[in-house]
């Protein structure tokens, strides 16, 4: 297994006087932050509410107890998720279904949150290929999804893999449109992540997400790259102040073994 590393260096020449500079640096008050998750065809769905540190403290997020929080479709079902863990929420038993849209209330000590996202019509992944690759004189594989993108809608996919027999190695979500596979079997490989190596069995997870959600980790991934400007907090679809993201999303999976 070959991970593709990139290595930057920065040389700062000191060559005037050194001034201190006092940076005034304003904390933050606390905002709630919210995870709320819907896949399509489980009856089990999660919430999570916690909130904001200040930017000295560890990324211990303070857990939310006794939140009142209800998911809805637009069918006119609804259901009230139970506390399961000192923050964690959970549905017992409210099936979810593609094409439909889904709204997260969340309320807590007088404060009332909501976000909505629709459902998307599951894109099934066929099949995976593989295509040879070679970085800095290393050579092995990458990973190739195969599927039917529609014609008739704007389609936005997140993907994930993982080595079968090394499963701490998992990437993090690889993000794609239909801007130019619209109504086409998209062919396009996975430059992200790492190469494969022949014997390897891979396992991908595609995701079909919303428009809301493919800014959500588009904006949050902007943030994590050194060479963007100010870190802003990423685009969310909760109101009221609340940060983090509710997401409603397809799932299928597919597996391939490299000769």
């Amino acid at each position: 297994m070959k991970k593709l590393f990139a290595l930057m260096s920065v040389i700062v020449a000191l060559q005037a006087c050194q001034k201190e500079i006092d940076l005034q640096l304003k904390d933050a008050d606390p905002q709630y932050v919210i995870r709320a998750e819907v896949l399509a065809n489980d009856s089990v769905h999660t919430v999570v509410v916690t909130k904001s540190v200040r930017f000295d403290q560890s990324n211990e997020f303070p857990t939310v107890s006794g939140a009142e929080i209800v998911l809805s479709d637009n069918f006119g079902n609804s259901t009230t998720l139970l506390e399961v863990a000192p923050g964690e929420y959970k549905t017992v038993d409210f099936k979810a279904f593609e094409g439909r849209e889904y709204t997260v209330v969340v309320k807590h000590e007088g404060n009332t949150f909501t976000a909505k996202c629709p459902m998307p019509f599951q894109v099934q992944l066929d099949s995976l290929a593989y295509i040879p690759n070679e970085f800095f004189g290393e050579t092995g594989f990458l990973i190739v999804p195969l599927y039917q993108d529609p014609a008739d809608v704007t389609n936005f996919y997140s993907f994930k893999y993982r080595n079968f027999h090394f499963p701490e190695l998992e990437t993090g979500l690889i993000l794609r449109d239909d801007e130019v596979t619209n109504g086409q079997v998209s062919q396009q490989p996975l430059f992200e992540g790492f190469t494969v190596d022949s014997g390897d069995t891979i396992v991908l997870e595609m995701a079909n997400i919303s428009n809301v959600m493919y800014k959500y980790y588009f904006s949050k991934e902007a943030n994590l790259n050194p060479n963007s400007g100010a870190p802003a907090n990423p685009v969310t679809n909760w109101d009221n102040n609340a940060l983090g993201y509710f997401t409603a999303r397809t799932l299928s999976r597919s597996t391939v073994i490299i000769p």
